[in-house]
């Protein structure tokens, strides 16, 4: 399964925007394959004054070997075609640690290329030198190249040739790595949207994946139907792939509003054949301000997971204008094991001191019952809205533990950066 979500924004030059979640599931061979897992990149630019400008981005990665993250600020110069930046980074995750960045960009209607290094001054952190281009050939044809080295580790590159026909993307890429952390591999796709009337369409994706280090072959065919009706969302889809043995995917998913207040979701995926596993998952949101609320149940078992397991969450926050108050409980079960089922509540409160700068604190918990296991946490921290609707928080836990990873939160005892940031179907003003 691969699923992705972008969001992007733009204000006559003064701001823009780009929020992009990314997430695989294991043994996936489609089109646009990497490595399993989730990531979240965001980034948003904004026009100070004359040619200064500056930047906060973010990245988060749970992989099946490692999570890692950082979040980083930077000052922009901008001569065309020409922009400077300086600024730092601070990583969390399996390392942490402070880092100095600067970069330099190139940008015409032809071409693009910026370089950018991160030098660790504090942690675990390793240097990384970034690089990219991309060259328009044509109207609807680009070549690009990226590599990210990191110091001690390796190169993650690859090269691709994207061209677009009508509604029909093409895609020949290869990569490279020398990091153990992926294959070298050259992969062939094919994706089009084909509007079947106004309320239905129908997406058909196909792929050729070849494996240069194992020498293997994947190939894989999908199809997705989806349906807007009036005030919900309905898709159904199907995968066929070929990966040393024949297996298939059903999903499906609707999502709609019952009212102005609350949304309802519920979905599923099933694979047979060589592998064999499913996933169902529900979820609602409610939003009447000053309350909001998001919960969610989700099962996974045999290929889609690496045990059967049971997880939940619920989270809800009250917000005044001086203050505000959030709290959850998240949960987890590997279903062949009752004895595993932990649970994690939390509470927040934040004091809006000023318009754009709040403080507050946290207190956590980790429980598991059948071993008697509770852990508490403890912290503080202070955030300043930098953008609208973007919050960049710096806190410090006093007291932690390593809490669930579905919990979404940073529990470990230490410091920490995190970037909020408030989505709905508005940015910067316009609707998207």
């Amino acid at each position: 399964m691969l699923a992705t979500a972008e969001v992007a924004g733009q204000r006559a030059g003064e701001r823009s925007n780009r929020l992009s979640v990314r997430y695989q599931s294991e043994g996936y061979t489609g089109l646009g394959r990497g490595s399993a897992g989730l990531t979240a990149r965001g980034r948003y630019d904004v026009a100070l004054s004359g040619n200064l400008g500056a930047r906060v981005e973010g990245e988060y990665n749970t992989l099946a070997v490692s999570q890692q993250g950082y979040l980083e600020a930077q000052a922009l110069y901008k001569q065309a075609p020409l922009t400077f930046g300086l600024g730092g980074r601070s990583s969390f995750g399996d390392r942490q640690g402070l880092s100095v960045t600067g970069s330099v960009g190139y940008r015409d209607r032809t071409v693009g290329a910026e370089i950018k290094h991160a030098q660790p001054v504090s942690g675990d952190v390793q240097p990384v030198t970034e690089f990219g281009v991309d060259y328009r050939l044509a109207e609807n044809v680009t070549l690009t190249a990226k590599d990210r080295y990191t110091w001690g580790t390796g190169h993650l590159a690859s090269v691709a040739l994207n061209n677009r026909v009508g509604a029909t993307n093409y895609l020949l890429a290869y990569e490279v790595s020398d990091t153990g952390l992926q294959d070298n591999r050259a992969r062939l796709g094919v994706s089009t949207a084909l509007p079947l009337n106004d309320r239905t369409s129908l997406g058909i994706r196909g792929a050729y994946v070849y494996s240069v280090t194992s020498g293997t072959h994947d190939l894989s065919a999908s199809a997705d139907l989806s349906y807007r009706g009036d005030g919900y969302r309905a898709t159904l889809g199907t995968d066929l792939k070929y990966a040393g043995g024949l297996s298939s995917v059903v999903r499906a998913g609707v999502a709609g509003s019952l009212n102005e207040h609350l949304s309802l979701s519920a979905d599923g995926t099933a694979e047979f054949g060589a592998r064999s596993g499913g996933k169902l998952g529900l979820g609602y949101a409610y939003r009447n301000n000053p309350l909001s609320s998001l919960g969610y149940l989700r099962y996974a078992s045999g290929s889609l997971s690496s045990r059967d397991e049971l997880t939940a969450g619920v989270a809800a926050e009250y917000r005044q204008p001086s203050f505000g108050l959030r709290g959850g409980l998240d949960a987890r079960m590997l279903l062949e094991d009752s004895g595993t089922l932990t649970y994690q509540p939390y509470f927040g409160a934040d004091a809006y001191v000023m318009e754009r700068f709040k403080v507050g604190g946290w207190g956590r918990a980790l429980v598991q019952p059948a071993t008697d296991t509770l852990l508490y946490g403890y912290g503080v921290e202070a955030g300043y809205e930098v953008l609208d609707s973007t919050w960049l928080t710096l806190g410090y836990n006093l007291a932690g533990f390593d809490g669930l990873d579905v919990a979404g939160l940073y529990t470990r005892p230490g410091l920490y950066v995190r970037l909020d940031l408030t989505l709905d179907d508005t940015l910067n003003g316009e609707e998207q």
